[in-house]
């Protein structure tokens, strides 16, 4: 898990220091990102569907 909140916090501090570069964008830019958008969503699905036994072992309450 502290991986994953490094390489983000890397991610982002890398796009906000990089200068404005002027470029033009055309209307495959926009469906390109819509695209990394919906396979992003897809790929967060794929993990929680493979980890929900853990993740629900995480959140439901201990047997006493």
């Amino acid at each position: 898990m502290k991986k994953i909140i490094a390489m983000c916090s890397l991610g982002i501090i890398t796009l906000a220091a990089v200068p404005s570069a002027l470029a033009y964008l055309d209307p495959g830019s926009g469906s390109m990102i819509l695209q990394v958008l919906i396979g992003g969503l897809a790929a967060m699905g794929i993990v929680l569907k493979t980890q929900w036994v853990k993740l629900k072992s995480f959140f439901k309450k201990p047997k006493e």
